[in-house]
């Protein structure tokens, strides 16, 4: 077998791909010998149907059967031989299968580009001061109260105000007709977030409870849901029942409801630890984004579009997964998978860039993943989610996704690497620019 190859691009290639007569000989007569023992052919006994009366009947069928065979088994030898590692299915080209003579083809696919890496250990990144103040525990706080509070019948004839929950009817028309979730009844709608439509919450501001409402509403151009968005509404809203926002009182009672915390002041410093951990792990992954993105602009290079779409149906799985666990879906959403697939074009690039300059500097640095690390891992994935380790063993092999958890663990591994060596310069996010 003779192969060549041809450079297309820088991540592109061709390999033209010769078989010998006789490799074409044998398989052409191995298809013809399988075929006679099967066949039944008018006046001739199973098994005893001269070739030539096969090839009459079956000639365009044992072509294709043949070229099928010989390119399956010739192509993964082929790429050992130029030592090519392809990362897109082929795209084949055969010639025409004759016998006595030598059979031709080319496949032409993706590959990983060639990349000069350079610089990697001599960046400069930003990272913010870690910085936990008085008044992000008591806005914690806060929010904590806010999510214990109890709802009480307002028995008194007042406007509604921000904090107030109504229930509602609610009927939605855009122009003229019903659209999708815009019909709900007995709604729980809270004024002040827009938990329903943008902008709704301040109309309702100063109504009075039992009345209904005609409400015009413009919807912002960037509003999530694209058949909603640019465009005016009408909502008629029935409010059938105000209750105001009763928040418990700030103690130690208070405290010892929520859990194991012995008063008010232990609740507090937890919380503070808390912040201080995620406040830590945000950091420190904008410290990651400022170093990839730093990688990329200084080893500038064409990611294959092959991986670009894999890692594009990666971001899509994920986004569907988490909208069904929400009871939701990109349908119910208004948002069709073309475009969002196009809306995640961007950051799959971006991440399929970051994996090849992490694989190129681990591999240069000698950074690799441990098998006990991976099982660590998932050990992580089962305690936080409250599963049995074997059960996520399983579903990582059998949805085969083992690899990327390797893949992920590897870059995060490779970036620590890197934070350990490029100047930091801490900053004070609070800082006026």
């Amino acid at each position: 077998m003779d192969v060549k190859v041809e450079q297309l691009g820088p991540i592109k290639k061709k390999i033209n791909v010769v078989i010998p007569p006789e490799k074409v000989a044998e398989e052409v007569n191995s298809i013809y010998q399988k075929l006679k023992k099967t066949v039944k052919i008018r006046g001739f006994r199973p098994g005893k149907v001269p070739k030539d009366i096969l090839k009459r009947h079956y000639k365009e069928q044992v072509e294709g059967e043949v070229i099928s065979k010989l390119i399956q088994a010739s192509y993964p030898e082929a790429l050992k031989k130029v030592q090519s590692v392809p990362v897109s299915q082929p795209v084949v080209e055969n010639g025409v299968l004759e016998e006595g003579k030598e059979f031709f083809y080319s496949a032409s696919f993706e590959v990983k580009p060639e990349i000069e890496l350079k610089d990697y250990l001599n960046l400069k990144v930003e990272k913010e001061k870690l910085i936990v103040t008085h008044k992000d525990v008591e806005n914690r706080l806060a929010m904590l109260r806010d999510s214990h509070a109890s709802l009480k019948e307002v028995e008194e004839d007042r406007p509604i105000r921000v904090g107030d929950s109504l229930l509602v009817d609610i009927r939605g028309n855009l122009q003229g007709k019903p659209f999708e979730e815009g019909e709900i009844n007995d709604y729980l709608l809270e004024v002040g977030p827009d938990t329903y439509l943008p902008g709704l919450s301040r109309k309702l501001i100063g109504l009075k409870n039992n009345s209904s409402e005609e409400i015009a509403l413009k919807i912002p151009e960037d509003y999530y849901r694209k058949d909603l968005a640019g465009k005016e509404v009408n909502l008629r809203i029935k409010i059938k029942g105000l209750k105001e926002k009763i928040l418990p009182e700030l103690g130690d009672n208070f405290a010892r409801d929520l859990g194991e915390y012995q008063g008010l002041e232990d609740l507090k410093k937890k919380l503070k630890e808390s912040i201080e951990k995620e406040e830590k792990q945000r950091i420190e992954s904008l410290v990651k984004n400022k170093i990839v993105d730093q990688l990329i602009e200084k080893n500038p290079f064409e990611a294959p579009s092959s991986m670009v779409n894999r890692q594009i149906e990666l971001l899509m799985a994920d986004t569907q997964r988490v909208l069904l666990s929400q009871g939701s879906s990109l349908e119910k959403l208004g948002i069709s998978a073309d475009t969002m697939k196009e809306n995640y074009r961007s950051e799959a690039e971006r991440q399929v860039k970051c994996s090849l300059l992490v694989e190129i500097i681990a591999k240069r640095e000698g950074i690799t993943v441990s098998d006990e690390e991976v099982e660590k891992k998932l050990k992580d994935i089962a305690r936080s989610n409250n599963q049995d380790v074997e059960k996520v063993r399983d579903f990582y092999r059998r949805q085969g996704l083992w690899e990327g958890l390797r893949i992920k663990l590897l870059e995060n591994k490779t970036l620590d690497f890197l934070i350990e060596r490029v100047k930091i310069v801490e900053i004070d996010k609070n800082r006026k620019s």
